[in-house]
């Protein structure tokens, strides 16, 4: 940068105007800055960027520059410039400087500084959540439901919507649907009741992750209830992440009616434009040079953002280790492309449910609701007993991975919960085995 401010001095300006969200993402940008003709330019990635530092622009700055004979500042998009990095994003940065005392979990479950608006990755797919979750902040409702499948970027909004709300000095709270059910359960044993509602009733913002699994009882759905009762009656704000809309959960129908009664939105599947674009900035971030048919490769192969990432990283970290270049066969080499056609487990698993709980296997294998929860147990046994991946127990019942990965939690959850559940699927888990030597 040069002209009539230093950069030293600038920066000083911008740290004391600002709030630390919005100095932390202008300050990555200040490098592609100029100051010309008492205008100070800053080119920014895109238009999200432009938006949330116009917003930050005070009085108070304006006046500052001023005194340096800055007259104006603009941002100005220039899709050269590089999206900033999320793991180099400073992890203070969203911690307002008057809310030192504002609390970032429940229960030592932190709100993840990584995850922010800045750092969400924008397509159509999941551009009315995104857009959502900005409003929700400020907007009137008290209530937030975001719903879609695993991996769609539930989280990560979730996240955002709590980074913004401690840079806004509100007392922020994360608290994910485990934790809730462990508290809950420990509170009884205690009794310590009315410690654990008053710990969750005082903060400003809730933010509730994996409400499914509290369907599992109806003394969780009861306890959540007069939970987000206190929310609305006091007019504070409720964010819940949940797999489907809230109309579809069998509940009490007066929740299900405050669920329903504020901004409830889906975060649709990833579009394969997105995928791609995710895999072009990581691969970018990470300094490594590609070519188009590994970013297809790659988009193709991963059905959510969340696995997406997870596998991007996994086969940069091989290349710098390997010190191989990232093509098709590197990729292949790393994620195990092959798919298996023969697989005899799936038939084994099948007869042992079949005979465990009397149904025909047909039953087993018709997509029907009525019979979820045996093809659950399916695909829990099939990671767990087999050693397949999650992706190739997917691709073998030709499902998505969303759908297996939920179907362990619930299972593992619904063993954790219920000891008399936990010897059946140990038995079952026995069976298997026994099955397997046999064959």
């Amino acid at each position: 940068m040069s002209g009539l401010i230093g950069e030293d001095a600038l920066v000083q300006i911008l740290r004391e105007s600002l709030d630390p969200l919005a100095f932390s993402v202008i300050q990555k940008f200040l490098k592609h800055s100029s100051c010309e003709s008492k205008s100070l330019a800053i080119r920014v990635p895109n238009v999200f960027y432009k938006e949330l530092l116009e917003k930050n622009i005070s009085n108070d700055l304006v006046q500052k520059l001023a005194n340096f004979g800055v007259n104006n500042i603009s941002f100005v998009v220039d899709e050269t410039v590089a999206v900033i990095d999320r793991r180099n994003l400073d992890q203070q940065a969203v911690i307002s400087k008057d809310a030192d005392n504002i609390s970032r979990d429940v229960g030592k479950v932190p709100i993840d500084p990584l995850k922010s608006f800045p750092t969400f990755i924008v397509g159509g797919s999941n551009r009315l959540a995104f857009l959502a979750s900005q409003y929700f902040i400020d907007g009137s409702e008290n209530v937030f439901c975001l719903y879609g499948t695993s991996s769609s970027g539930k989280s990560h909004l979730v996240h955002a919507i709590g980074n913004e709300s401690i840079s806004k000095t509100k007392k922020t709270y994360y608290l994910p649907s485990e934790q809730f059910i462990t508290e809950y359960i420990n509170s009884i044993k205690q009794k310590k009741m009315n410690s654990f509602r008053s710990n969750l009733t005082d903060s400003d913002v809730l933010l509730f992750d994996d409400f499914d699994l509290l369907t599992v009882r109806q003394s969780f759905i009861d306890e959540f209830s007069h939970l987000i009762n206190h929310y609305i009656l006091y007019k504070k704000k409720i964010v819940i992440a949940t797999q489907k809309h809230p109309s579809s959960y069998n509940i009490d129908s007066r929740l299900k009616s405050r669920l329903c009664s504020g901004l409830v939105v889906k975060v649709m599947p990833p579009s394969h434009d997105l995928k791609k674009a995710c895999v072009r900035i990581e691969l970018s971030n990470s300094g490594i040079t590609f070519d188009e048919s590994v970013v297809e490769k790659l988009s193709d192969y991963f059905s959510g953002i969340g696995e997406l990432f997870a596998g991007v990283r996994k086969v940069i970290i091989f290349s710098k280790l390997m010190g191989k270049y990232i093509d098709l066969d590197l990729i292949k080499e790393v994620l195990q492309l092959e798919i298996i056609e023969i697989c005899p487990e799936i038939e084994t698993f099948i007869k042992t449910i079949s005979e465990a709980y009397n149904i025909s296997p047909d039953q087993i294998r018709n997509r029907n609701r009525k019979t979820s929860y045996y093809r659950q147990l399916l695909y829990y046994l099939l990671v767990k007993c087999s050693g397949f991946s999650t992706r190739e127990a997917a691709k073998h019942c030709n499902i998505s991975n969303s759908t297996v990965s939920y179907a362990i939690k619930k299972i593992e959850f619904e063993s954790r919960m219920n000891m008399s559940f936990q010897k059946e699927l140990s038995l079952l888990i026995e069976k298997v085995n026994t099955q397997e030597r046999k064959e």
